[in-house]
């Protein structure tokens, strides 16, 4: 994404944006799903720690590689103009915290009874 979408605009990485962008809505959702794993006791252990396991993977692995910190802070140091850097890194967090926060809250209303413990982690 970067070598293609990063020399479209030097002073706002949009590959690299993109990317954490999509790191950040792909660990929300398997945070998601961690979460209704704590609902689905009547599994056997088993299943539900290959189920945890895939989670973690794919959230620690896929797309902890895919929104690395080391790239973000790079290109915040490599910005000529450090107005476009402060832009830049501000809307990368604001943007990334939105969609974790409507990716919880659609969770909330969708799949958790708000009578029920759905802070409790099997997956850990």
């Amino acid at each position: 994404l970067g070598k293609f979408l990063n020399v479209l605009n030097p002073d706002f990485p949009i590959g690299t944006f993109i990317a954490n962008i999509a790191g950040s809505i792909g660990i929300g959702i398997a945070v998601v799903y961690m979460r209704k794993l704590s609902f689905l006791l009547n599994e056997d252990e088993a299943t539900l720690n290959i189920r945890c396991r895939i989670l973690i993977g794919i959230e620690e692995g896929f797309c902890g590689c895919l929104s690395t910190v080391s790239t973000f802070i790079l290109e915040l140091y490599t910005i000529r103009r450090k107005k476009w850097s402060y832009i830049y890194g501000i809307t990368s967090v604001v943007v990334a915290q939105v969609c974790l926060y409507i990716i919880f809250a659609v969770a909330d209303s969708v799949y958790f009874d708000q009578q029920t413990n759905s802070s409790q982690f099997v997956c850990a």
